[in-house]
Formats: C-alpha cells, structure tokens, sequence
C-alpha cells in the first residue's frame, strides 16, 4: 500500500522559517528640538503648543484632560484642509462620528485607516460601524498608534499612546513636523490600506 505522504513532505522548524513572509523594520533619524509639555486640558495644548514649526517636536502628557480625537481636531485647526492618515488598536462612535464630520465639512481632503481585527470581538456595533463609514480601510493586526497629516505645506506626525477612544488615563505622545517621516509613515499605512503589506 503506497503511503500517502513521506517524512519528506513534513515541514521542519527550519522550513517553516523560510516560508514566513520577511518581517521588515525602518527607522528615520532627524533632528529636532524637543519641547516636552503636560498640560490639565485642550487649552493648556492651545496654550503651550501654539503654531507648530517646521522641523519642530512638542512631546506631551495628559491624565485624562483629552482625548486623541480633539488633538487631531486642533492640528486639523492649524493646518486647514488635508489627508489624514491613521493607526489605532481601538476606535469609538464618537471619534468614528468626528471623522465623518471632518469629512463632510471638507477639513479631511482624503482618509486612510488601519484598525485592529480585534475591535471585531470586542465591540462589534463599532466595528461594523468603521466599516461602513470609512472606504480606505484595512482591520489588521495592530497596535501602532500614528496619525499622518499632510498637504501642501504641512506635513506633521502624532505618535503615543493613545487609542481613538475616550482617553481616561496617562497617555503620552509626541507631535512632529517633519516631511520625511510624515511621508515614511504615510507610505507604510497606505500600503496596508492598499493590500500592499
């Protein structure tokens, strides 16, 4: 009787590893000068960071006094109309509602999203929500935390801590205005949103 498959066709370890997809890294270095702000609410953020600067970086923290969604909405403030790309483990209705606002009112050109799979099991109502509300985008494995706004002359990263949730806790991040790492950034979340990565 002939067997139906040989210890040859078994998949050692090592043949396993060769089969994975290469799991690729970057990284950008840039200089700036680093401004590190906490402040009680969004207007002590209005207050400290005022105008941002090319080639600048504000790092801050907050206990509580806001939330990603209204960070996003004063940068949206200070640059006009642009593409928003962005991460995030989680998502709420409020931040989903934000972002079709913003779109609607014309202060998001154009909308890029990688939400996590997760959101799936843990709050299905939102994920079927973000879904239907959002065209560009791609539920994936992911806990990266960035957001990407650019146009013509602004280009600008919000990295930390903080999901697209009410953000109850210590959070920490730091906002960057360097068209490098903006584009870097923008590149490899497009790509996922594409099916490209």
């Amino acid at each position: 009787m002939k067997a139906l498959f040989s210890t040859a066709d078994l998949i050692t370890p090592q043949k396993a590893e060769q089969l994975q997809p290469k799991k690729e890294a970057e990284a950008i270095a840039f200089s700036t000068e680093p401004v590190f702000e906490r402040g009680p609410d969004l207007e002590a953020i209005r207050a400290t960071i005022g105008e941002l600067q090319p080639g600048q970086s504000v790092c801050f923290k907050t206990d509580g006094a806001w939330s990603n969604y209204y960070l996003l909405e004063y940068i949206l403030q200070l640059t006009g109309p642009a593409e928003v790309c962005f991460t995030t483990w989680a998502i709420s209705e409020i931040a989903i509602t934000k972002f079709l606002s913003w779109q609607a009112s014309g202060l998001i050109t154009e909308l890029h999203a990688v939400i996590d799979v997760g959101l799936r099991n843990k709050k299905p109502a939102i994920y079927h929500r973000a879904a239907a509300t959002f065209t560009n985008l791609k539920f994936a494995h992911c806990h990266a935390k960035a957001t990407v706004i650019t146009n013509g002359s602004h280009h600008i990263t919000l990295i930390g801590s903080a999901n697209y949730t009410k953000n109850p806790r210590k959070e920490v991040g730091v906002i960057i205005w360097d068209k490098n790492i903006a584009l870097a950034n923008q590149r490899w979340i497009k790509e996922v949103t594409n099916g490209a990565a």
